[in-house]
């Protein structure tokens, strides 16, 4: 596996991942392989355990929650060399760090009923903008600056994704400068209808 394997995965990557996600994901592919090289194997030669080592090598540096992050691009490439007929070696599932359980975000049972009926109390394009946010991966700005040229439909492996491209914007509250960065955000079945009627207002 050598750079060049990995740019033409980032290439496949993007037309399906927000240049975030490729850039997260290629970094994951090149620090598994900066780990191999410098002890001396390679993804052949490499035991069985390596994703368990590999974790724990650098674990400790980062936040629980993105250590995940690496080790799902590394199965992403690993995945994507299978689909070109090269088998690669079927290593043991790491020990990942245990990550604390946060409170639900979405909204359940009462509240969702309690929620729609606010929504529904609401003029247009109020109205179908909030019942969009809940159906969605959209921030409340984000929607509001959305346009019809946004969209796209990507065809992967066959089927059809609908896709918002989500144009980042400076937030000084941004630590992690996530509001800034282009995205591509997928429109699920069930957003499609309100979108269609939210574009129209």
């Amino acid at each position: 596996m050598s750079q060049e394997d990995i740019d033409a995965f980032a290439v496949d990557l993007s037309s399906a991942r927000s240049p975030l996600t490729v850039k997260t994901y290629c970094a994951g592919v090149a620090r598994f392989l900066n780990f191999l090289q410098a002890n001396g194997w390679t993804v052949e030669t490499a035991p069985t355990n390596v994703l368990s080592l590999w974790v724990g090598s650098f674990a400790a540096t980062l936040q629980p929650q993105s250590v995940p992050k690496y080790v799902g691009a590394v199965k992403q490439d690993f995945a994507w060399f299978g689909r070109r007929g090269i088998v690669l070696p079927a290593y043991a599932p790491p020990l990942m760090p245990r990550i604390r359980e946060k409170e639900r975000t979405v909204i359940e049972g009462d509240a969702w009923n309690t929620y729609t009926q606010l929504c529904q109390q609401k003029p247009e394009p109020y109205r179908t903008c909030c019942l969009f946010l809940s159906a969605s991966g959209f921030r409340g700005s984000e929607a509001c600056s959305l346009r019809a040229p946004d969209l796209e439909v990507v065809k992967v492996e066959g089927r059809a994704f609908t896709f918002a491209h989500v144009r980042g914007a400076y937030h000084p509250d941004d630590r992690n400068q996530k509001s800034q960065a282009d995205r591509r955000v997928p429109i699920l079945p069930a957003a499609q209808t309100l979108l269609a009627s939210y574009l129209k207002h």
